[in-house]
């Protein structure tokens, strides 16, 4: 592959009828990037992602998602940039559950197209560069070690990481975190999540500490545990 820093580089575009994207090609070939067009149910979609640097999914239909679950089984640090119609929250939880961070509503500005790709690129490159602490979580005795060095967690933080380390990389819906942790009685709008989510983050040296896990917010759906 031939792209270098965040912009150039080849770019698979898999066009849609129902979601075009007008001026696009033009931005793209402008941040330096090699453009290859197809329809997205082309049959050699696969074959032409896994010499890429980065992929935009111009629509989400049935024959996108058949792709994104192909390539991303083969490359799930692919950046790839999903752009629709507005999406319902059980399509948004999927696209994270695959491992698609980038989704941007139609229409869309090119210009914003080409700053999303921007981004889920250097989050890649961030990914790949990091050198994470080990974590360890002992259920039975309830204590976390990070690197060999206990952490005092309370209970509530410790139940928390415990269901974010169970769904690693995997974005974890709010009322699904609440219910694990509090149970049934979990007040939704109650923002005690959030509060133990903000101590984890200090606990755990986020921001501080290198290679420290991170806890992403997905705003309106959940969090997600990166390690």
């Amino acid at each position: 592959m031939s792209g270098t820093g965040n912009g150039g580089g080849s770019l698979l575009w898999l066009r849609s009828d129902a979601a075009p994207l007008g001026d696009v090609g033009d931005v793209l070939e402008r941040e330096g990037y090699v453009v290859h067009a197809a329809p997205q149910s082309a049959p050699d979609a696969h074959a032409a992602s896994l010499g890429v640097d980065a992929v935009l999914l111009d629509g989400l239909e049935e024959a996108g998602w058949r792709f994104l679950r192909s390539v991303l089984s083969s490359r799930p640090d692919l950046p790839i940039l999903v752009v629709s119609e507005a999406l319902p929250t059980a399509a948004r939880i999927g696209l994270l559950d695959l491992g698609v961070a980038a989704h941007v509503s139609a229409p869309v500005d090119p210009a914003v197209v080409a700053a999303r790709l921007r981004w889920a690129r250097s989050r890649r490159e961030r990914r790949a560069a990091r050198s994470a602490p080990a974590i360890e979580i002992d259920d039975a005795q309830r204590r976390v070690w990070m690197d060999g060095e206990a952490l005092d967690l309370p209970r509530r933080e410790f139940d928390v990481l415990t269901v974010l380390m169970m769904n690693s990389g995997r974005v974890v819906p709010r009322e699904r975190l609440m219910q694990s942790v509090w149970g049934p009685s979990y007040k939704p709008g109650s923002r005690s999540l959030d509060v133990r989510v903000s101590r984890l983050r200090k606990m755990l040296g986020e921001g501080t500490r290198d290679g420290a896990p991170t806890i992403e917010t997905v705003p309106g759906v959940g969090y997600r545990l990166l390690v």
